[in-house]
């Protein structure tokens, strides 16, 4: 090998290993930051969370903590969005109006048999095979009256607690 060639190796070796050295630095910043907008975010869901939990009580009527929200320029989706409604409409409705607040009833959310009402807070990074994740401030209910056929909340169930909850969307 000639000294030129040798010369060449020994640039190339430090170029990539100085190239190396810079994209692990531009990665260790890049995680710090998103570290940092995490916790940015984490705080101030949980001041949201406060906000709302220092504003409504447990044992207020559905209609109390609705009215609540609707006062300080969040939708009731139980006014605007009934049954019978086609997944097209209630998504042309969300998209054209904005709302980010509706009803959500899975059962290990929900053990009182009563709607969850969820507030939209935030977004998250998802894992590669969903499109999204959601966060919401979601306000427990207990049923005071059996659900009906048509799935409609009661003005009078009582707020039980108020949570945040984080909603994976689009996955595979």
């Amino acid at each position: 090998m000639s000294k030129r060639s040798l010369l060449l190796l020994i640039v190339v070796g430090v170029f990539a290993a100085l190239c190396g050295v810079a994209l692990r630095h531009a990665l260790g910043q890049r995680a710090i930051q998103k570290r940092e907008a995490a916790y940015q975010r984490a705080v101030s869901y949980q001041s949201l969370l406060h906000r709302y939990s220092e504003a409504l009580k447990p044992g207020m009527t559905r209609k109390e903590v609705e009215g609540y929200l609707r006062t300080n320029d969040v939708h009731s989706y139980t006014e605007v969005l009934k049954p019978g409604m086609t997944r097209n409409e209630v998504e042309a409705f969300l998209r054209g109006d904005g709302v980010s607040f509706f009803i959500f009833f899975p059962r290990w959310l929900a053990e009182d048999h009563a709607y969850a009402d969820l507030v939209k807070i935030g977004q998250e990074e998802h894992p590669w095979y969903c499109s999204e994740q959601d966060v919401y401030i979601a306000f427990h209910f207990i049923a005071t009256e059996p659900l009906t056929a048509n799935y409609r909340a009661s003005d009078t169930d009582t707020l039980k607690n108020i949570s945040i909850f984080y909603q994976l969307g689009g996955c595979l």
